[in-house]
């Protein structure tokens, strides 16, 4: 889930620690993070929106993506780490390739703002690092 090709993740930005797996995501942690994630991702989508407004009309809506969760260690940290990507991407892949998100990481190079990751800590509620994937250029590249 980590290895992202067009945006950075916890393992990117830590430079003395590297992130443990983690027991997986709990329901509680899951809940409490989705109560404020479409706020957020609302938020950025509107400030993309705004700083690309020749691209606004196609930016979609916070409902428009489906979602991965992973937990790490960092330290004394646990980081629920947060893989977003747009529902009719995965459901393309599924379609043609039989291949099924929900087992393993989506991983989607450049694509813009349809795909994001974002850091969230469960101890402070709190999230951080929240990125779009780099900038389109071209068809959207699937990796696995």
């Amino acid at each position: 889930m980590l290895n992202q090709c067009s945006r950075l993740t916890l393992r990117d930005r830590l430079i003395v620690q590297t992130p443990r797996a983690a027991s997986p995501p709990t329901q509680a942690e899951i809940i409490a993070l989705e109560a404020d994630l479409n706020t957020l991702l609302a938020d950025r989508l509107n400030a993309f929106r705004e700083s690309y407004p020749k691209e606004a009309s196609g930016v979609r809506h916070v409902g428009d993506y489906y979602r991965q969760y992973s937990a790490f260690d960092v330290g004394p940290w646990r980081v629920v780490y947060v893989n977003g990507f747009y529902a009719s991407d995965a459901n393309d892949v599924v379609a043609r390739d039989q291949w099924d998100w929900r087992k393993m990481p989506f991983i989607v190079c450049d694509g813009g703002q349809g795909s994001f990751g974002v850091e969230y800590y469960p101890a402070t509620k709190t999230f951080a690092n929240f990125e779009f994937n780099g900038t389109f250029s071209g068809p959207t590249r699937l990796g696995r």
